[in-house]
């Protein structure tokens, strides 16, 4: 089976509402993220080709970002895969970016760590 994604994903734990078709606010979790859409961990996916507009906890920028989708697969008692509308979200870039910075600050922490331990 060939990849057809555009863009690169990032796993990620990220808090995220939407609406159900019922109008009821179901919460969920991105388990990746790409510049193209994400996947939410979710008791209560919506049906394939459903419109979304997804809010997304981004903690690292401090603020709500709210994206609108398109439910593009249902993986039964996991979650759905959404396929975002603008693929170039300023927002999710800026988020995408933030995670970026704080796994290289990660990398060379652990790094510094590791060597002070061999000294």
């Amino acid at each position: 089976m060939s990849n057809r994604r555009k863009h690169s994903r990032k796993i990620v734990r990220i808090e995220a509402r939407f609406d159900d078709e019922n109008l009821n606010i179901i919460r969920g979790k991105l388990k990746n993220l790409s510049k193209g859409g994400a996947f939410i961990e979710t008791d209560h996916p919506l049906k394939p080709g459903s419109s979304v507009k997804i809010s997304i906890n981004a903690v690292d920028l401090g603020k709500i970002i709210d994206v609108q989708a398109s439910v593009v697969r249902v993986v039964p008692n996991r979650g759905m895969a959404v396929q975002f509308e603008d693929e170039n979200n300023k927002e999710i870039d800026l988020l995408l970016k933030a995670m970026k910075r704080l796994y290289i600050g990660t990398m060379a922490t652990l790094n510094r760590l590791t060597e002070t331990v061999e000294l």
